[in-house]
């Protein structure tokens, strides 16, 4: 019942009743006044038309309607603005158009009357019936134009209308948008204009029908089938389209790329186009349009492909001579050491000098070129002039690299403890060219096997996006031969309503015998129902999904009728019958044949089905039946429960607010190619099909992919590239094993070692894969010979493969080295990583007794201190952990006949299960007969034997492999007698001193300290100068506390006192390492003897 307004509804509703008026009245606009239009409607012959029909268009889209009189006379009051008037005149008892509508405009002055005389055409109704398609897309067209054009010259009266379609007033007075008027007895033809407004495409073609025009007699009207005119103007448009791909194939063709696979995808296009024009012949228009679509994307495809190819091509001819410097350098550096000077010298004097890598860079480098020139056919897409000098600039910007980054690399410092990584890269690479050019016969087999693996990767295989039809096989759900089709939902959504259009289409299709479309809700917010259901006692039934299906038809495909436990299932037309959840019975003591009342309708309970069954349910595709609701904050979509779901018959669903189609399932009659078919409709409509077989089911779309052929070589080439390269290296460390000891004894890690025999593994795969890829592309042009048969990969033009092909190569290189160079870390000092086991030979032999393991550091003199201070500092850190934790720390020495004794004695507690710990004393002695001092642990466990001693002895050694791989920068007041800098440097071995000093020139001094540590074969270090003024506190302050965060180690011994105390109240505060390097000796004789180790203290 409705109710009534109030008052406060008064004006709103005053207000809607004069726009009703204003939309069929002449609009009074305030301050405009009024005139007349009056005027004459005749036929050909002059005679007045009488019930001629006057549409007019006046100000904001106002109409008037008018209509003449038996004179053929019409007048009406207008008011003052302009006007356009159309025009049409029919008799009913005719089936077309009787007279051409025609338009005229004027405008309208205050108390003016504007008289006109107009004569109609005789004409007759053209229908243009069917949906256009245009081979771009999938989507039917939306919007027409037709236009009427005479073929024998003059065809129209003046002001007939000769443009019909979407958008015309026509429209609005009642034309079908779909309806033509054309001039009686005069042959003409239809100029149509489709768009596709969404994608913004359109196309314009003739409509000529049979015989090439269309002549119809007065009040005639035809009906003409629009698809065959746009099947005609798209077979033309794909010549076309062919055509240009054949274009491109040739230019293609004649600069020597590889490109069989482009040149069977445009036959394949060129066979569909001739198919198409078979099939329209047969008025399967469907099929024809399927034909185009299929020629469309494997013709844009292969254009492209082929118009990137050509001008990619020539970039990558461009970038690929910088690639080419660095593998030509590379190749140098093999050969010959990068400081090898070649002189002319004429006496004494030296006349001229360059270097041998350069020379040798360039030869490389012309011959890599002049084979890349030959062998890769973009370089021949370039002006030769601009690829010469090109060349020319780049082997001078990459010989300019290559010099000036070593310099760049060594000059940055790193602002960690650890040994400075661009440094060590530098070193490492150095060295592993140097020994790979002392075995060359290895070094050239296995660049060759590298070769192998670029060269098969680049000729044989091929990794490109493709855009066409998807095959997707499934597990099949239910034994029946169907078609499930479901438009391509959005994003994320579960589905995208099919059109209605679509369903007439399949009902229209002769070969589908069975339709079963499913009716849901779109997906609402969890808790904000659909609607609710109401019993007849006011009880409430919250409904969140719909499902409306056909039920005959749709229990042949998901026997849905199985999830029935009470009452029946439903009929076919039930209009007010539903189903509801069994629960609900129970909850609500409903039964069957109740009355539910909800979505302004009534239903009748038919039945009630198992929620639990209905959620298990699922389709032909082997989804869920279920509709979904939108999970609130989250966003995602979740099925809906069985309890807040109701199913009732299609018709009704359709009834019901938010419902769609969401999918249909159909049978083709038997015999028939049920592939075939929904490969029609994917290919069409780009629909998601699924096509279920009793032992089958699979799933067809059209979208993106990756075409990949021949990747299945790759593993198999790898697998065997790496046996080699790893024999090859096994043998290499065999080979060297005294070597590998004299880098360990010089103070060279595990690390190290390691890292050495990898760099020499990824030198050896940079130049083999440069040189492999540029042998690929020759295998390009070899391949595409008749001899090898027909090769149908994809030529890899972008310079992005170059860098491919490296890391494939580098890729390999290093996982052939790992494993022999593991081994060859170990070989004189195992890895401190490693777990390590407790031997028979180390357990003590009588219960109580302590345990005594060695562990695996040898220290000079000079780094007893240094080591000391480490291993202290971190045990320190390690008091105020919860789980281990160590106490009682206690650090005493004493001299002794071979040197000191030192003893550092701690507690170690775990704190796990229960509590137990080790007391322990780490001992550091000078070894028997040799010039270097090991250590050893003692320990002596409690509550547990043997826990507490592998956890502290590996917590030891973890410090060990730290101090082994560690480096320090170390800062320090200025000490003018050198001697605490000679100290600190031979203690320490810093990459970076940082010195601070008041002085203004040390320079002097500062390099008779490094000539002094290069005479004594230690690296001197990086010095940093830093002056300040000690009487400025706060300069003082702020320089130690910027020098302080950069260093691991800072000395406060020295003058003047404040640079003393501001290193060390920086140093306190950042909780970095302290030291005090102790000299007892009087002044004079600091600056006589100034390079003598003193003590050093650590604080």
């Amino acid at each position: 019942m409705m109710r009534l307004f109030n008052v406060k509804t008064l004006p709103f509703l005053v207000f809607i009743i004069l726009i009703l008026m204003w939309s069929v009245s002449p609009v009074p606009v305030r301050g405009v006044g009024k005139g007349i239009i009056s005027g004459l409607i005749l036929d050909e012959d002059g005679k007045p038309l009488k019930n001629a029909y006057i549409g007019m268009v006046g100000p904001y889209g106002t109409i008037l309607e008018k209509r003449t009189d038996s004179s053929g006379r019409f007048r009406v009051a207008v008011v003052m603005w302009r006007w356009y008037l159309y025009i049409m005149c029919d008799n009913p008892d005719t089936p077309g158009m009787d007279y051409v509508p025609a338009q005229w405009s004027t405008y309208v002055t205050e108390g003016s009357e504007v008289t006109f005389t107009l004569k109609l055409q005789r004409g007759a109704s053209l229908f243009l019936d069917g949906e256009v398609w245009f081979v771009e897309s999938s989507k039917p067209v939306n919007f027409y134009r037709f236009t009427v054009i005479g073929v024998e010259g003059k065809s129209f009266l003046e002001n007939s209308i000769r443009t019909y379609g979407s958008g015309t007033y026509l429209v609005r007075f009642g034309l079908n948008p779909r309806e033509v008027v054309i001039p009686a007895d005069t042959k003409v033809i239809i100029k149509m204009y489709a768009s596709i407004t969404s994608l913004r495409i359109s196309h314009s073609f003739d409509v000529k029908g049979d015989a090439g025009y269309f002549k119809l007699s007065q009040g005639e009207a035809i009906h003409i089938d629009i698809r065959k005119d746009a099947l005609k103007y798209n077979i033309n448009f794909m010549k076309e389209r062919v055509n240009t791909a054949l274009s491109l194939l040739k230019d293609a063709e004649d600069a020597g790329f590889l490109v069989t696979a482009e040149s069977q995808d445009i036959m394949e296009a060129y066979k569909s186009v001739d198919t198409s024009l078979i099939q329209m012949k047969r008025t399967q228009y469907d099929e024809a349009f399927g034909s185009l679509r299929t020629a469309y994307i494997l013709a844009s495809r292969s254009i492209d492909r082929l118009s990137g190819l050509l001008s990619v091509s020539s970039q990558t001819a461009i970038l690929l001579l910088f690639f080419f410097v660095f593998v030509a350098s590379s190749a140098a550096y093999l050969v010959t050491e990068r400081h090898s000077i070649l002189e002319i010298v004429s006496g004494n004097n030296r006349i001229f000098a360059i270097s041998i890598n350069l020379i040798l860079a360039t030869i490389f480098y012309s011959l890599l070129v002049l084979a890349f020139y030959f062998a890769f056919p973009g370089c021949r897409l370039v002006p030769r002039e601009e690829f010469l000098i090109t060349a020319v600039l780049a082997i001078i910007i990459g010989q300019s690299a290559v010099a000036v980054l070593p310099r760049v690399f060594a000059e940055k410092k790193s602002e960690r403890r650890y040994i400075q990584l661009r440094s060590a890269i530098i070193a490492a690479f150095s060295m592993a060219c140097r020994n790979l050019r002392r075995r060359r016969m290895r070094t050239v087999l296995t660049i060759i096997n590298m070769m192998i693996l670029v060269f098969g990767f680049i000729s044989f295989t091929s990794i490109s996006p493709g855009y066409g039809l998807i095959t997707r096989p499934l597990h099949p759900v239910f034994p029946i031969d169907a078609i499930l089709i479901k438009n391509k939902p959005p994003s994320e959504a579960p589905f995208n309503p099919l059109p209605s259009s679509f369903l007439t289409w399949l009902e229209d299709r002769p070969n589908v015998t069975l339709i079963a479309p499913k009716a849901e809700n779109l997906p609402a917010v969890r808790y904000n129902p659909l609607d609710y259901l109401y019993t007849a006692e006011g009880d409430r039934i919250w409904v969140q999904g719909i499902i409306g299906i056909k039920p005959s038809v749709e229990s042949k495909f998901t026997q849905i009728n199985n999830t029935i436990v009470e009452g029946e299932f439903l009929k076919d037309g039930d209009l007010k019958g539903v189903l509801v959840s069994v629960s609900l019975k129970e909850n609500l003591g409903l039964k069957v044949g109740d009355c539910l009342y909800g979505f302004d309708q009534e239903f009748i309970i038919r039945g009630f089905f198992d929620p639990r069954v209905l959620e298990a349910l699922t389709d032909v595709n082997g989804q869920t039946m279920m509709p979904y609701y939108i999970v609130p904050v989250v966003g995602n979509y979740a099925e809906c429960l069985g309890d807040e779901t109701i199913i009732v018959t299609y018709e009704r669903a359709l009834t019901l607010p938010r419902v769609v189609v969401s999918r249909v399932t159909i049978r083709l009659r038997s015999g028939d190619d049920y592939s075939k078919f929904a490969e029609l409709i994917t290919f069409t409509r780009e629909y998601q099909t699924y096509i279920s077989h009793p032992d089958s089911l699979c799933m067809k779309y059209v979208g993106g992919y990756v075409e990949e052929k021949g990747i299945g070589l790759v593993p198999i080439l790898i697998v065997l590239v790496t046996l080699n390269i790893m024999a090859s290296i096994f043998a290499s460390v065999r080979e060297r094993r005294s070597e590998i000891a004299s880098l360990s004894s010089i103070g060279l890690n595990p690390t190290h070692i390691a890292a050495l025999f990898m760099a020499e593994a990824m030198v050896l795969g940079f130049v083999g894969g440069g040189l492999g890829y540029l042998l690929g592309l020759f295998g390009y042009r070899v391949a595409a010979s008749p001899l090898f048969g027909t090769l149908t990969v994809r030529e890899k033009v972008s310079a992005e493969w170059s860098l491919i092909s490296l890391l494939l190569s580098g890729f390999t290189a290093v996982l052939a080295s790992v494993i022999p160079a593991m081994k060859a870390s170990t070989i004189v000092t195992p890895s401190l990583l490693r777990r390590w086991h407790i031997s028979a030979d180390i357990q003590p032999r009588e219960a109580g007794q302590p345990w005594v393991i060695d562990l695996p550091v040898k220290l000079r003199r000079r780094e007893l201190e240094p080591f000391i201070g480490f291993i202290k500092k971190r045990m320190m850190k390690k008091t105020s952990s919860t789980l281990e934790y160590i106490t009682n720390i206690k650090l005493t020495e004493e001299e002794t006949e071979k040197g000191p004794l030192i003893k550092l004695a701690f507690r170690m507690v775990f704190s796990q299960e229960r509590i137990f710990w080790s007391e322990n004393i780490l001992i550091i002695s000078k070894a028997e007969g040799q010039n270097y001092f090991d250590a050893k642990i003692i320990c002596s466990p409690v509550r547990d034997l043997r826990m507490p001693v592998i956890k502290t002895v590996s917590y030891i050694r973890q410090l060990i492999f730290e101090w082994d791989t560690l480096t320090f920068e170390v800062a320090t007041p200025y000490d003018p007698s050198l001697s605490r800098l000679y100290t600190l440097v031979n203690a320490y071995t810093p990459t970076t001193l940082y010195i601070i000093t008041t002085d203004l020139d040390i320079a002097d001094r500062l390099e008779s300290l490094r000539r002094r540590l290069e005479w004594e074969g230690v690296r001197p270090p990086r010095f940093v100068i830093s002056r300040i003024n000690p009487k400025d506190i706060n300069q003082c302050l702020k320089i130690a506390e910027e020098i302080v965060k950069k260093v691991d180690v800072v000395c406060v011994s020295g003058k003047p006192e404040a640079i003393s105390s501001s290193l060390a109240v920086a140093a306190s505060r950042r909780n970095k390492m302290m030291c005090y390097v102790v000299d007892p000796r009087p002044e004079e004789e600091r600056l006589r003897n100034p390079f003598q180790m003193l003590k050093i203290v650590n604080i």
